[in-house]
């Protein structure tokens, strides 16, 4: 390991650390050491590229339901796909926007059926369950400091691990992986303005879900490549502000849980330790007439995420009761530290505002 890499470690208390381009890129790395091709279970309220790795890799992704109070995974649901399916390498815990899942309960189940756990941990730098920080708890875990994470470095992943065998495994194949490409940026943004486009496709007509997964395989190097040295730059200085990061939005989450007052808003439950990526809320009412006037209002609003059975497995929608409203209602607010303290109060005001009239 290099200095950074040892760094990092350290501040998980984990024996190995290897950075790669992406969360997305550390994913993959770990899908590809899995030697039976069998089944990878996800929450369904995730990000789409950590899917995408497992199916880069030739791995099956499968589902589960996520809890309604926190989006996290849901254990009894966890539980009822181990049940109907018997070739379940590996499961996917995401500590989705920053809210801590119960890990310690699902690597339980996982144990006893000797199902590999790797920990999601991209969006909850510096939170704890019970004192450990995420990212030190599960078999391997991967954690990211790409676009808007709480670290933005411009990019940049990490795999965490205490195995040594795993370790030298994805170093081996680390050498493989394609070099940053040169007009990454660009490709980014097509494949954003894409998505969107289809995405309102999609809101009028299930069937361009279909479209929507095809795309991925055509942007497939737009995620997965070599860590470069501004990126591993960029990190090594961002550390030295985490904490004061942290402490910001911890305030900035607060005020939100505090005055957002609308009757049509149900709060996430109080997670003890957890670091807010994005304050996420359920909001039961018309969503885009919400959007459409808080846009107006120049506020950043985003509904992250979609129901990603929908796009990947044929699972019956009756198993995603929670995720399905989830995906109907899910709102984001930002709660990263360049978004003051004055802004955040006066979005809150104009949110209450905009649903006092709705």
């Amino acid at each position: 390991m290099n200095k950074l890499e040892n760094k990092i470690s350290k501040f998980f208390n984990r024996k190995y650390c290897l950075l790669t381009g992406s969360g997305s890129t550390s994913m993959y790395l770990i899908f590809l050491t899995c030697k039976k091709k069998g089944i990878v279970v996800f929450p369904t309220i995730t990000c789409m590229q950590a899917v995408n790795a497992a199916i880069f890799a030739d791995m099956k992704p499968l589902f589960c339901d996520v809890n309604l109070n926190d989006f996290t995974m849901s254990v009894s649901s966890l539980k009822n796909i181990l049940n109907k399916y018997k070739n379940v390498e590996m499961i996917v815990p995401t500590h989705v926007f920053g809210n801590s899942c119960d890990l310690d309960k699902i690597i339980e189940i996982a144990s006893k059926r000797k199902i590999f756990v790797l920990e999601d941990a991209a969006q909850s730098l510096g939170s704890k369950i019970n004192n450990k920080k995420t990212g030190s708890i599960g078999n391997a875990s991967i954690v990211s400091f790409g676009h808007t994470k709480i670290l933005d470095c411009g990019g940049g992943g990490g795999i965490l691990t205490n195995d040594s065998k795993l370790y030298n495994r994805v170093k081996k194949l680390y050498h493989k992986i394609p070099k940053k490409l040169k007009n990454s940026k660009e490709l980014f943004n097509n494949y954003r303005n894409i998505y969107y486009k289809i995405k309102r496709l999609i809101d009028h007509d299930d069937k361009y879900w279909k479209l929507l997964y095809e795309i991925q395989f055509l942007f497939r190097d737009v995620f997965i490549y070599k860590i470069n040295k501004k990126i591993k730059n960029n990190i090594n200085k961002s550390l030295a502000t985490l904490q004061n990061n942290l402490s910001k939005r911890n305030i900035r989450s607060n005020l939100y849980k505090k005055y957002l007052k609308a009757k049509q808003i149900k709060h996430p439950a109080n997670k003890k330790g957890s670091i807010c990526w994005r304050y996420t809320f359920l909001y039961n009412g018309n969503r885009n007439i919400f959007f459409k006037k808080a846009r107006k209002e120049n506020i950043d609003i985003s509904s992250w995420y979609p129901a990603l059975y929908k796009m990947y497995s044929n699972q019956k929608s009756n198993f995603f009761k929670n995720s399905n409203i989830i995906d109907q209602q899910i709102v984001n607010l930002w709660v990263s530290p360049e978004y003051s303290v004055k802004k955040i109060t006066n979005n809150i005001q104009k949110i209450n505002k905009i649903l006092d009239l709705l």
